[in-house]
């Protein structure tokens, strides 16, 4: 039994590997159409996608009136 896994982990890691490769040589565009598309396949297969938002920056803060 713990072969398996250890197979299956092993499988997880060289398409971990392999992927981040991939993504490395790619653009800014080309990696967002590319996970568009990933995003697309699932959804076609009737998975359910979780979006991220927009704009992962931090509010700015502001001062607090005085006076």
């Amino acid at each position: 039994m713990n072969w398996d896994v250890d197979e299956l982990l092993d499988m997880v890691d060289e398409w971990k590997f392999k992927l981040h490769d991939k993504l490395k040589k790619m653009t800014a565009k080309q990696r967002a159409a590319f996970w568009r598309r990933s995003r697309d396949k699932a959804r076609a297969m009737g998975l359910t996608v979780v979006e991220q938002p927009t704009s992962l920056a931090r509010p700015k803060r502001r001062r607090r009136a005085t006076g």
